[in-house]
């Protein structure tokens, strides 16, 4: 599917919960510049045009989809759940945007999803989304054993696509379904170290009283 826009820029999220359940979320969106173009028309107007001609196949495949606008960007918000990571590679059909077909590889527990492509044939190929910068993000709670994302931040895996760029890439990650990722150490060094300073300012607090009460009684 292609939406008509002139280097959009795409946020494509795939976030797995610790049930295996998927959930799919994708922004599509174009700055502020494009649609003042469109003098005569809001800008949620101007992407309900947009949107019209996909609608349908957006709903025959089950799609959530709504406005999104905000004073830099604006586009679309569209998003699916799915009951599996193998429901998931079955029925989505965002992944053509990027790729020709998803891997995906089960080793008792441990699962592997891996593709390759880029954004950039967009330009040649009708059917894709002209995008100029993109970031394809995959959230879960296992055990990551190999990945290949530009950034990871905690359990965000994210792999940016800048410009445009022809060269083609690919998409790794392997986790342990069986093993949910625990709170990282500094994490909970941090909520000890606060425990610890809320007890002995309390304690501190609690002397401070015990010892005024003291005084007074001494004076009377």
């Amino acid at each position: 599917m292609i939406f008509l826009c002139v280097g959009c820029k795409a946020n494509y999220t795939l976030e797995i919960d610790k049930d295996g359940k998927v959930k799919e979320s994708v922004n599509i969106t174009e700055n502020a510049e494009f649609f003042e173009r469109y003098t005569n028309s809001s800008t949620g107007r101007v992407i309900s045009f947009i949107l019209e001609p996909y609608i349908d196949v957006l709903n025959e495949n089950d799609y959530d989809f709504s406005n999104y606008i905000s004073d830099e960007n604006s586009g679309v918000s569209i998003k699916k759940n799915y009951d599996s990571i193998d429901d998931y590679v079955n029925k989505n059909i965002f992944y053509t945007q990027f790729t020709n077909k998803i891997n995906l590889s089960k080793d008792g527990k441990k699962v592997s999803i891996n593709f390759k492509g880029n954004f950039s044939s967009s330009g040649q190929d009708q059917s894709r989304v002209p995008v100029n910068d993109a970031t394809i993000t995959i959230k879960l709670p296992f055990k990551v054993i190999e990945n290949n994302a530009d950034s990871v931040d905690g359990q965000n895996y994210t792999w940016i696509f800048k410009n445009n760029n022809e060269e083609e890439r690919e998409i790794k990650i392997v986790y342990d379904s069986s093993k949910i990722t625990k709170e990282s150490d500094s994490t909970l060094v941090f909520i000890f170290l606060g425990v610890i300073v809320g007890l002995l300012v309390i304690g501190f607090l609690v002397y401070n009283n015990m010892n005024a009460r003291k005084k007074s009684a001494n004076r009377i």
